[in-house]
């Protein structure tokens, strides 16, 4: 990025831009997570109600 030979203004903006679109993705990628985490916790929650209780199948 140095070869460019861009205005040191153009170029602090540029890198700000790219870090706060890196950060952007970053938390898209923990929110995903996070939902997945969600998810799972709530199907065992509804498979250990299964388990301990054989009338909730018939429920679903």
């Amino acid at each position: 990025m140095a070869d460019l030979k861009l205005p040191p203004l153009l170029m602090i903006a540029c890198l700000r831009i790219w870090n706060l679109a890196a950060l952007l993705s970053s938390i898209r990628k923990s929110t995903s997570l996070l939902k997945m985490a969600l998810t799972a916790t709530r199907i065992s929650k509804t498979q250990h109600r299964a388990f301990s209780n054989p009338s909730f199948i018939t429920h679903l």
